[in-house]
């Protein structure tokens, strides 16, 4: 076997590996594109369930603790945020028809504890 026939092989060799190598790549980025999608709807979806039921205790009456109702803030923040989960439809009307905003809450707050 000549030097230039040792040389095709090697190139082959690495042609393969570099092929390989990109289609894995482009693989694993469509699969980590599924999956932070679908983790998206699972914390849409958790968001969404936890400030119905949220909401519907503040409906019915139910005391909350403080620490509830700043974690329904959280949640509710993290919900609307455009930057994050970007959700707008019933459950934000009813959070406006039944909350406080969170700076008057937080003023409201600040003077009970004092």
């Amino acid at each position: 076997m000549s030097t230039l026939e040792a040389l095709g092989g090697i190139e082959t060799i690495l042609t393969i590996i570099i092929s390989v190598t990109t289609i894995s790549g482009i693989v694993i980025h469509f699969i980590k594109k599924a999956i932070k999608e679908e983790l998206r709807h699972v914390r849409i979806n958790d968001c969404k369930n936890y400030l119905v039921a949220f909401l519907a205790d503040v409906e019915n009456g139910e005391r909350m603790s403080v620490e509830e109702i700043e974690r329904a803030y959280e949640v509710y923040a993290e919900y609307t945020d455009p930057k994050d989960l970007n959700q707008n439809h019933y459950v934000k009307d009813q959070w406006e028809r039944l909350m406080k905003p969170r700076a008057e809450y937080e003023k409201e707050v600040k003077i009970n504890r004092e």
